[in-house]
């Protein structure tokens, strides 16, 4: 979440410059508002639009390795948010409640009526936001581990003393193979390349995460009416959660055990609050999942997906 990739972005604006790019999807620019443009990603495919939206610190690119699934049905499009990738890095607007209208707007300049939108960690506030200010414009909501009130998670002391952790080295070179390899341990299996890319050559979040933990606006989800699909994430231990773990010193595995258990201790308090606000969604835990969980169980993780959302919109010939 938040915590992990501040620091990683801090970690990483010191790396070299990775430079390979694969194209997967049609990229455009899509202004919003003066000298603000952001980053859309299409993957193509036919249907309604579903939108991705990326958590803090990462892009739409983030979802290169996954999106393409869902491409038999939706039209599938991600959005990278304002301060990030190749987005505007405009001084402001790093609120929820512009962050949601940046997302309206991008759907008014591709003529979309409404979509439904999948969004991870940190897009909750987003989605949550989205649906209760601008519900005409939301089919379905997929929260990826971002069934968190935001505001309330980063004024938790508890969460705001696990973090930062450690975690192994990053690689001294350029060589993409190593990168790929040191980010499968601190993230996630099969970060596609253009999104290793923007990570190592983009210093934004450590600098921007300041104006998003202020910015973060509470929602209750007890007013939203749209149909909601939440998967979480359930490592058993803190080795599942962090593969590195045997690499680490004693002092570094005890620094990250008492982490874990912090985090799952304020995990388990906002998912029940979710519970509790929204009685009628599907919670689906995605056992020995890591928190970019469409990474570490990408199969579990569409499955859930495509029988929620066939259920609310069944149609032939599922792939």
């Amino acid at each position: 979440m938040l915590g992990h990739l501040v620091a990683l972005a801090t970690l990483l604006a010191l790396t070299p410059h990775v430079v390979q790019c694969d194209a997967l999807h049609r990229v455009r620019h899509v202004t919003i508002a003066p000298s603000v443009q952001l980053e859309v990603l299409d993957w193509g495919g036919s249907g309604p639009a579903m939108v991705f939206l990326a958590g803090f610190g990462n892009t739409g690119h983030v979802f290169d390795g996954f999106a393409p699934r869902f491409t038999n049905r939706y039209h599938v499009l991600a959005i990278t948010r304002r301060g990030f990738g190749a987005s505007s890095r405009p001084n402001t607007g790093y609120d929820t409640r512009t962050l949601a209208a940046d997302i309206v707007s991008v759907l008014d300049s591709l003529g979309l009526r409404r979509a439904t939108f999948v969004g991870h960690s940190f897009a909750g506030s987003e989605l949550s936001y989205l649906a209760a200010g601008h519900a005409e414009r939301v089919g379905q909501l997929v929260y990826l581990d971002a069934s968190y009130d935001f505001a309330r998670l980063y004024a938790d002391s508890v969460w705001r003393q696990a973090f930062p952790v450690p975690r192994p080295a990053p690689p001294a070179t350029k060589d993409i193979v190593q990168w790929r390899r040191w980010f499968a341990l601190v993230m996630g299996p099969s970060l596609p390349d253009d999104e290793i890319r923007a990570l190592t050559t983009d210093a934004s979040a450590g600098a921007l995460s300041d104006s998003l933990q202020r910015g973060a606006a509470s929602v209750n989800l007890s007013d939203i009416h749209t149909p909601m699909l939440a998967l979480w994430a359930t490592p058993r231990s803190v080795a599942e959660q962090y593969p590195y773990w045997a690499s680490l010193t004693a002092t570094e595995r005890e620094r990250l055990r008492a982490s874990f258990t912090a985090q799952q201790l304020v995990r388990r308090a906002h998912l029940d609050q979710f519970r509790r606000q929204v009685p009628g969604a599907l919670l689906v835990p995605v056992p020995a999942g890591r928190h970019h969980l469409f990474l570490s169980h990408p199969q579990l993780v569409a499955d859930a997906m495509r029988g929620f959302l066939r259920s609310q919109h069944p149609q032939p010939n599922e792939r």
